[in-house]
C-alpha cells in the first residue's frame, strides 16, 4: 500500500494541474503525443455510426480522468461479439490483424497505428450498470470514473496502479458516487484498497 509521504506527493503533482485540462496539459508538455489523436477520434466516430456501444478504455483514458499519463496502446471495449465486428469492419477504413476470442488488433488504414478492440471491459463485464453510468467526454465515450478505478485495482495491486488510482480519485472525489463505488468495488474484492486510499488522501488534505 502506499505511505503517507506518497499521498503527499501525489496530491502535491495532481495540485499543481488544477484548473487545467490533463489533455491540453499533455499536448502542450508533450507535443509528441495526442491522447486524442486522429485514430482514437476516428475509431469512437466509426463505432458511433455503427451503433457498437464502445468504452476508450485502458491506461491511455487517464488524462480524460484529469490525470497526466502517456501511454501508447489504442484500446477500446467493445460491446459486439467478434463475428458482427468483422462484419462492420469489411470495406471501412480499417483492416482486421488478429482475432482471439478475448480481442480483436484492428489497423487503422490512415494513420497504419493498431487499436485493440477487446469484446469486454476487462476485468469488468458488461452489464446494465456499466453502459448507464458512461461518460462522454471530448467526443469519447468512457467509463464511469467509479468502474475505471475499480478496473485499475481488479488486475493488479502494483504500486503503479495504485498511484494511478489515488490520482484518479483525487481528482474526481467531490463528483464521485462513494455508495455504486463501494457496492461495485465490493464485488471485484477491491473495497478495502479503494477505501484506504480515499483514507490517506483525506488524512492528507484536512491536516
Amino acid at each position: 500500500m502506499l505511505s503517507e509521504k506518497d499521498f503527499k506527493r501525489i496530491v502535491r503533482e495532481m495540485d499543481k494541474l488544477k484548473n487545467q485540462d490533463a489533455v491540453d496539459f499533455l499536448r502542450k508538455t508533450s507535443p509528441w503525443f495526442d491522447p486524442l489523436e486522429k485514430t482514437v477520434i476516428r475509431a469512437a466516430a466509426f463505432l458511433k455510426s455503427l451503433d457498437v456501444f464502445y468504452l476508450f478504455y485502458g491506461l491511455r483514458a487517464l488524462p480524460l480522468y484529469g490525470v497526466p499519463y502517456i501511454s501508447s496502446e489504442i484500446l477500446f471495449a467493445v460491446k459486439s461479439d467478434g463475428r458482427r465486428l468483422n462484419d462492420l469492419l469489411s470495406g471501412s477504413q480499417f483492416r482486421k490483424l488478429l482475432e482471439t476470442p478475448e480481442e480483436s488488433r484492428i489497423l487503422d488504414l490512415q494513420s497504419n497505428k493498431v487499436i485493440k478492440f477487446i469484446h469486454s471491459p476487462a476485468p469488468l463485464n458488461w452489464d446494465e450498470e456499466i453502459v448507464e453510468r458512461a461518460l462522454e467526454k471530448n467526443g469519447v465515450k468512457i467509463a464511469s470514473t467509479e468502474d475505471y478505478v475499480i478496473s485499475l485495482l481488479a488486475s493488479s495491486s502494483s504500486t503503479m496502479r495504485l498511484e494511478l488510482a489515488t490520482k484518479t480519485i483525487y481528482s474526481n472525489l467531490d463528483e464521485m458516487d462513494l455508495q455504486y463505488l463501494e457496492k461495485r468495488a465490493e464485488r471485484f474484492s477491491v473495497w478495502e484498497k479503494i477505501r484506504s486510499l480515499i483514507d490517506g488522501l483525506r488524512n492528507v488534505v484536512n491536516r
